[in-house]
């Protein structure tokens, strides 16, 4: 099979290495680290912007076009079939917020999803926002979408040309009217309704100033949580969360679904440990925009994953002493009390959680390499039933723990 591909496309297999563009080393540029001396040529290509790096990156582009838009070279022949493989319609998960679902939709080719509305899931919505809509080139994307509870607002991030530099956007429901509001360079955010929609919390870096081309070669550091209060401008948020002391901790905010705690999940680099500040959003202080976020002392260092609330109760999935993870409960008012509510089992892994209906646990765990679905009473944690799945992997899953609702997307 290699000789016949080879003689086939001999062309572009047989390339004199003398062709292919070559980087200058910079004998000059080295570094002393506690007497060892340490040479680093090629830092010159770490400025992007560069007159050089920049005719650089163009010979590297020249010498790769060759091959990759030729319509006749294996890379083609290989991306037609791709493409036909990939040419069916593709749906993501409904959002429910108010009174209407929300979903992403691909056509089949389309180079980006677009997002559509309605108000009965049984019946196509139709198109509510297509970010490419003035971009000739389609290489705008929608990074994320989140509605306020009610279903009167958007917000909704954009990306482009495969940045994660992210501007978030706000539009009224079901109208679709684009309000003022803009959040600008944006970058590991997730979006955070306040109860009465009348805001937003997201993150981004103190530091964050994004790149034209959306590149930056500078250190982002201290991420931050911010709350925007519609009509007002991105330079006047408050900051409710940052960490001084330490500038690479990053950020991760969620609401429960009854609206009572703002959750925020803190990580280090690529550590799946993580630690917890909560803000009670019940209080006269939080109602009136101050804030507080207190630690959340669990003791153990693990990984918790955020599932609901649950009487004065908080549900993770953990994998303290837990490899395959378990389900637990924190008590906040006897004294951050742990128990275990499902425990760890030895032959399946817990891949997620939901409380579904206030009353039903909706687990899934990861079984003879498939994903297995089992629905358990949330008071006293009884298996009532499952899910009858074909043989899949559940791609993402949507649901809120006041609803009866659940949608999920598979790879089969």
């Amino acid at each position: 099979l290699n000789l016949t591909l080879k003689n086939q496309f001999s062309n572009m297999f047989d390339k004199p290495v003398h062709d292919y563009p070559l980087a200058r080393r910079d004998e000059q540029i080295q570094d002393d680290y506690h007497g060892t001396i340490i040479k680093d040529p090629y830092r010159w290509l770490e400025n992007p912007y560069s007159t050089e790096t920049q005719s650089y990156i163009n010979d590297l582009n020249s010498y790769s076009s060759a091959f990759l838009c030729n319509p006749e070279s294996l890379f083609a022949k290989i991306r037609q079939r791709i493409l036909y493989y990939e040419n069916y319609p593709k749906y993501g998960c409904y959002r429910i917020a108010g009174d209407y679902y929300f979903y992403l939709y691909n056509s089949g080719l389309e180079q980006h999803n677009r997002l559509y509305i309605t108000n009965d899931w049984k019946v196509p919505g139709k198109l509510f926002t297509d970010v490419n809509e003035n971009d000739t080139e389609f290489t705008t994307s929608m990074k994320m979408f989140s509605a306020s509870k009610d279903g009167t607002l958007l917000a909704f991030g954009v990306t482009q040309k495969g940045s994660d530099w992210t501007t978030v956007k706000f539009r009224k429901i079901p109208s679709g009217e684009l309000l003022d509001d803009k959040l600008e360079n944006l970058r590991y955010t997730s979006l955070v309704w306040s109860s009465d929609a009348k805001g937003i919390f997201y993150t981004t870096f103190a530091n964050s100033v994004a790149e034209a081309v959306g590149t930056c070669p500078d250190k982002n550091e201290f991420h931050t949580l911010y709350y925007h209060v519609l009509g007002t401008d991105q330079k006047d948020d408050l900051v409710v969360l940052r960490f001084p002391l330490n500038p690479i901790l990053m950020i991760d905010a969620a609401m429960s679904d009854n609206e009572q705690f703002l959750l925020c999940t803190i990580y280090e680099g690529c550590s799946t440990q993580t630690f917890l500040y909560l803000c009670d959003m019940t209080t006269d202080q939080a109602k009136a925009g101050n804030f507080e976020m207190k630690y959340l002392d669990l003791k153990a260092k693990a990984k918790y994953e955020f599932v609901g609330v649950y009487d004065s109760c908080l549900i993770f999935v953990t994998d303290d002493n837990a490899p395959m993870h378990k389900l637990i409960k924190v008590d906040i008012q006897k004294n951050n009390e742990i128990t275990t509510i499902l425990e760890e089992v030895k032959s399946k892994r817990i891949g997620f959680a939901r409380i579904v209906n206030h009353k039903f646990l909706l687990v899934d765990y990861i079984e003879n390499v498939k994903d297995v679905m089992y629905i358990y009473d949330l008071q006293t944690a009884k298996q009532i039933g499952t899910l009858d799945l074909p043989f899949c992997t559940v791609s993402s899953i949507s649901s809120r723990q006041y609803l009866n609702e659940v949608s999920s997307a598979f790879i089969l």
